[in-house]
């Protein structure tokens, strides 16, 4: 019984937590002529952050390429995400 009432704690303290955590959007876009043609990348990232020290961040990247020859776009996206965690033992 008291395990359980101490995890449920911990879930409270832990939920407490993200209820005051802080959230970050940005985003940008950025385009290049070359003699090849154009490239436009787009990334968009967002991260939340604890006051106890956790965060999650999201990053997401798009470029698109034009070839002026070609007429023909191509595209890529990448994602990355990564979360940091810290724990003390009591």
């Amino acid at each position: 019984m008291k395990k359980s009432a101490l995890l449920l704690a911990a879930l409270l303290v832990s939920a407490a937590s993200f209820a005051q955590a802080v959230q970050t959007k940005s985003s940008s876009t950025t385009t290049t002529a070359t003699p090849t043609g154009t490239k436009q990348t787009s990334t968009r990232t967002h991260e939340v952050s604890t006051p106890s020290g956790q965060s999650k961040t999201m990053t997401m990247s798009k470029t698109a390429t034009t070839k002026p020859a070609v007429r023909r776009t191509t595209s890529s996206s990448k994602m990355t995400h990564t979360k940091k965690t810290t724990s003390s033992n009591m």
